[in-house]
């Protein structure tokens, strides 16, 4: 395997991510491998005279290196990264090119300064960031607790809500959309365009009007104005609203669309859609006339009444309505409430910053009754309410159902007629947010520093080695990995190579010894490609000719295993010792006068007993036994011998 690209330079280097391996040193990637899949070409070239040379260097000819330096700057990006800070990298400085060793150490100096500072510069902004974030957020989770547990969260939102139509209306950004009944069509008035309701005659022309078409008259109070001054709504001496007759027991539903430059379309609001529905009426006869409007404020508006005797009018006891408002978006669906009451506390109580999140609301929506509000109407009171049950926070974001109980007028007056009118609003305090505030990411940039190293190449003039071009390799290890690369094809001698045959496929094993281990390697070259302008065998200056193999090595451990070792046998005990024979009586010998007579054969009894040793195995038994018979035996042979 030829390594490509390998170069050695002294220096820091650089380092740079990698999604794989992770941070990888820049003079580790001198050598790299090539990696590729499916076959390539292995080209084999012509040697002859019409070969073009291989480029030879002169022993005077110079070569650059570029160091990188970069002292871990890349690493305290990426931490600032990962803590939120946006930082961007700018192309490399080069600060010079260095022809001596102590040109290089200067420049590499200066190089690790200017990085070292960058490093330094980016790490205490990354910790003044973190510092700063875990400080604000600490602060923010105390105080967004108690706030988003609050139990008048909804209904501060909605009252913030209800300004934001008023200011709207004042601008001209509201207009009115469509509006329908439950029981048909809508019974719009035709009444006079100006009407002071504090005219009791007045009213009478209002209770007392034929159906027509739909139109907005102006309405005012002759005795003062016509809105508190605690609302926003600008013109507080007129009020315009749109008459409609509204029976016992109907529904009258219609929006008020707003335009994109609204304060409420800056809370994401396309439109609002109000209902109002009667459910009991105080009348016997005359009509009950809806006042609809624009303004964001407005909760009820009732003229009531009608010709003719007291009683004949008017039904005594309890009366009621419901009133629902819900907030909608450009695509048509209805916003969820807890979107809507960060957006609101966030730009009108914070300033515009994000402060409260939606998934900080824990507060529950449920049901309240209600006191608070601002009646405007006639000083001899037709009704008084009698409770007031309100929802905020719902999918109607404000809902509430008014019950008032009829007055026992005791003047029993002759053609009995009233106004009534409801509004409600009030705006969010702003509040000091500034240690609540999540800090601004900082926004840095950074270079790393390179420089140049000229160096001297080789003095003896060298040639590369000529290629005939790749090829891929699959190598599959003993464990059953598969490896894939690419390995230059080198001429050897002649033309063509070890991939350059007739067959096409040729195989080779050999055993190898690799870390302790027997490795069988079978090695199989497979010709994918015969190009067309091969011609039989390639010989010295044939034109030139590409071929296309694949290499595959497959690796087997075939290391023996070694021999388990015997279990070893368990040592004899020793033997009882046997006691001492006796010693052999000496013949004596015969007198000198006297004919000596053989002597009969001496009896051959052992001179001592051999006791049974322990049955501790053949060899211990046998050994002792010889022994005894030997000394015996050698004891007859030296009597035979005197004999």
């Amino acid at each position: 395997m030829k390594e490509q690209n390998k170069n050695t330079v002294k220096g820091h280097g650089f380092f740079r991510k990698s999604s794989a391996y992770g941070l990888v040193s820049g003079l580790a990637l001198g050598a790299v491998l090539i990696m590729g899949a499916g076959a390539v070409s292995a080209d084999e070239v012509a040697t002859g005279d019409g070969a073009a040379p291989s480029a030879q260097f002169a022993s005077d000819e110079k070569q650059d290196q570029s160091v990188v330096v970069d002292k871990v700057l890349t690493e305290a990006v990426e931490k600032a990264k990962e803590a939120g800070l946006t930082v961007e990298k700018e192309p490399t400085k080069n600060i010079g090119t260095a022809t001596t060793d102590e040109q290089a150490k200067e420049l590499e100096k200066t190089a690790e300064k200017e990085v070292t500072a960058q490093k330094a510069e980016i790490e205490k902004k990354t910790n003044e960031y973190k510092t700063q974030y875990s400080k604000a957020e600490a602060s923010r989770k105390d105080f967004v607790k108690d706030l988003a547990n609050n139990p008048l969260l909804y209904s501060s939102a909605s009252a913030q809500l209800n300004d934001a139509g008023d200011v709207d209306f004042n601008n001209g950004k509201a207009s009115y959309g469509q509006f329908s009944s439950s029981k048909g069509s809508v019974s719009f008035l035709n009444t006079e365009n100006n009407i002071d309701l504090s005219d009791k005659k007045q009213l009478d022309g209002v209770v007392t009007s034929s159906v027509g078409s739909q139109k907005e008259i102006n309405t005012y109070y002759s005795k003062g104005d016509m809105f508190s001054a605690n609302t926003s709504i600008a013109d507080k001496k007129n009020s315009k609203v749109v008459p409609i007759e509204i029976a016992q027991g109907e529904t009258i539903t219609y929006k008020v669309n707003y335009a994109p430059d609204s304060l409420l379309a800056q809370l994401g609001v396309a439109y609002v859609e109000k209902k109002i529905r009667l459910n009991e009426s105080p009348l016997k006869s005359g009509k009950v006339v809806l006042l609809a409007d624009r303004y964001g404020s407005g909760k009820g508006n009732f003229v009531l009444g009608g010709l003719g005797k007291f009683d004949d009018v008017i039904k005594t006891g309890d009366w009621s309505y419901d009133f629902t408002k819900t907030y909608f978006g450009k695509d048509g669906k209805i916003l969820d409430s807890k979107e809507l009451t960060s957006k609101v506390f966030n730009k009108f109580a914070f300033g515009g910053k994000e402060i409260l999140k939606a998934s900080d609301i824990q507060v529950t929506v449920a049901p309240k009754d209600k006191n608070e509000e601002i009646f405007n109407g006639d000083d001899a009171k037709l009704t008084q309410v009698k409770s007031l049950r309100a929802t905020y926070g719902g999918e109607s974001f404000d809902k509430y159902t008014r019950v008032e109980t009829v007055v026992d007028n005791s003047n029993k007056q002759i053609n009995p007629v009233a106004h009534e009118m409801i509004f409600g609003s009030q705006k969010l305090r702003p509040f000091d947010v500034s240690h609540l505030e999540i800090p601004s990411k900082p926004n840095m940039k950074y270079h790393l520093v390179s420089y140049k190293k000229v160096t001297k190449k080789n003095d003896v003039p060298t040639k590369p080695v000529e290629k005939y071009g790749s090829v891929t390799v699959e190598h599959v290890t003993d464990k059953g990995e598969v490896l894939k690369s690419t390995e230059d094809v080198v001429k050897k001698g002649k033309v063509g190579s070890d991939y350059s045959t007739e067959q096409g496929k040729f195989d080779k094993v050999e055993k190898i010894h690799e870390n302790g281990k027997v490795i069988e390697r079978t090695t199989t070259y497979k010709l994918v490609a015969v190009p067309g302008n091969a011609k039989g065998k390639v010989v010295e200056g044939n034109t030139h000719v590409k071929y296309v193999y694949t290499k595959t090595v497959t690796d087997k451990d075939v290391t023996p295993k070694p021999v388990e070792p015997s279990k070893p046998t368990e040592p004899a005990k020793p033997a009882e010792p046997v006691k001492p024979t006796e010693p052999v009586k000496p013949v004596e010998s015969p007198k000198p006068t006297e004919l000596v007579k053989p002597t009969e054969p001496a009896k051959q009894e052992p001179s001592g007993q051999l006791k049974e040793l322990p049955n501790t195995g053949t060899a211990a038994s046998m050994l002792s036994f010889i022994g005894i018979v030997s000394g015996l035996l050698g004891l007859t042979g030296l009597k035979r011998k005197k004999d």
